[in-house]
């Protein structure tokens, strides 16, 4: 589900590989790639069999 309107979210992967961003573009990313993307539009994260240890970070606007 997307996030708040403005959200960023930043993928980094430390082993394995994902598929990942923008379900009309996604990318697959190995160890040491970093992939940012809007959070606010549809996305997806997709693994293979092999896991993957990779940290998301979520950058959400302040809302007032």
């Amino acid at each position: 589900m997307p996030h708040a309107t403005g959200t960023v979210e930043h993928l980094l992967v430390a082993t394995g590989h994902v598929t990942a961003g923008p379900t009309d573009a996604p990318r697959l990313l190995g160890p040491g790639d970093l992939l940012a993307f809007a959070g606010d539009a549809p996305h997806l994260y997709r693994t293979g069999t092999d896991p993957a240890d990779i940290t998301v970070v979520i950058a959400s606007p302040i809302v007032n």
